[in-house]
C-alpha cells in the first residue's frame, strides 16, 4: 500500500513537471521576440538587447524556467542587504516594496553616479539623502550594492560602471546613464503571471 502511494505521488510530480516544461516551451516559442512586440520593429538592436536584459530574457533557459515556475522573489530577496517590507501607496493604493532600515522604509536610486537613499515620509513622498556608506566591496575588487529602486525592482548597481540602458517611458524609449547592472522585478502578489512579470521599466 505504501509503495503504491509513493509511486502515485512520484508519478504525479513527474507528470506536473513534464506538463510545466511543455507549457514553458510553448510560451517561449510561441511568444516570439517580446522586445519587438513591445518596442516595435523600428527599435534598434541595442535597444532590443537592453530591453531583453531588463525582462530577464538573457538569463539561461533553466533559470527562466524556474523564475516562471516558482517566481524569482526568493532569489532577489536573498541578495538584499536589508529585510524587505511591503507598504501601500496612499495615492495609488498599490503595494510597494521597501527595505526596512531600523524602522525606516528606504529605497535607492542612482543620480549622476551617486547612490542615494530615498527615505519614505509619512505623506508617502520620499526624501533623498547620500548613501555613500551603503556600497559593498567585493573580493574581485568590484564595489556594488543591491537595493530596491522606486519601481519595485531589486537592482544591483556597480560603482563607477555607468551602465547605459534603454528604458521604456510613456513618451517612448529613453537612454539612462546610471542604470543597474542587474534587475529583478519584485512581485507584490502571491502568484506570478509568468515571464512578463520580470521587468525593469520606467513608466513615468
Amino acid at each position: 500500500m505504501v509503495r503504491f502511494i509513493v509511486r502515485s505521488v512520484v508519478s504525479t510530480i513527474v507528470t506536473i513537471l513534464l506538463v510545466s516544461i511543455g507549457l514553458f516551451v510553448l510560451i517561449e516559442v510561441g511568444s516570439g521576440d517580446i522586445s519587438v512586440k513591445i518596442l516595435g520593429v523600428f527599435a534598434t538592436p541595442e535597444q532590443r538587447a537592453s530591453y531583453r536584459a531588463q525582462l530577464g530574457l538573457n538569463a539561461p533557459t533553466w533559470q527562466r524556467y524556474l523564475d516562471w515556475l516558482v517566481g524569482n522573489d526568493w532569489r532577489a530577496k536573498s541578495r538584499m542587504t536589508y529585510p524587505l517590507i511591503t507598504i501601500e501607496n496612499p495615492k495609488t493604493k498599490e503595494v510597494e516594496w521597501w527595505a526596512d532600515i531600523d524602522g525606516q522604509a528606504t529605497r535607492w536610486k542612482m543620480e549622476k553616479g551617486e547612490l542615494k537613499r530615498l527615505l519614505r515620509q509619512e505623506d508617502g513622498f520620499s526624501k533623498a539623502v547620500a548613501a555613500e556608506s551603503d556600497w559593498i566591496a567585493a573580493d574581485n575588487g568590484e564595489t556594488f550594492f543591491w537595493g530596491v529602486d522606486n519601481r519595485n525592482n531589486a537592482v544591483k548597481w556597480v560603482k563607477g560602471s555607468g551602465e547605459e540602458v534603454w528604458v521604456l517611458t510613456k513618451a517612448g524609449l529613453r537612454k539612462q546613464g546610471d542604470g543597474p547592472r542587474s534587475c529583478r522585478w519584485l512581485d507584490t502578489n502571491f502568484f506570478h503571471d509568468g515571464l512578463l512579470d520580470h521587468k525593469c521599466i520606467d513608466n513615468r
